[in-house]
């Protein structure tokens, strides 16, 4: 088991990762989580993100904002497990139904049975 450390936008989290299922709840952390190898993009349930891409357009936009901030040293890789959670059904946007986006002020990873 692992601990993982992120501080993104003034957020200190320590999480247990084991091999057990996780639910993310930020796009931008949970993909570079993945992109540097502290999580494995198998153990991802699902990521309910604050993100509101309600059209392909809007979809397209958010990756290219993000390859150009939050994962620009990583950019292509990111982009693509990004692509593949959002294809396999794997990206909620609660946002997008007019919902509030999760908080993230305790952790932006959870195990599955929590």
């Amino acid at each position: 088991m692992s601990v993982i450390e992120a501080d993104g936008a003034g957020i200190k989290e320590k999480v247990k990762v084991g091999e057990g299922q996780l639910i993310g709840y930020s796009l931008s952390f949970c993909v570079l989580d993945i992109v540097h190898r502290e999580v494995r993009e198998d153990q991802v349930e699902k990521i309910i993100s604050g993100t509101n891409a309600e059209s392909e357009e809007a979809w397209e936009k958010l990756l290219s904002d993000y390859k150009n901030s939050y994962w620009k040293d990583h950019a292509d890789v990111a982009e693509e497990i990004a692509r593949r959670l959002y294809e396999s059904g794997k990206l909620e946007q609660p946002r997008t139904k007019g919902e509030n986006g999760p908080n993230i002020s305790n952790g932006y990873w959870k195990p599955l049975e929590e």
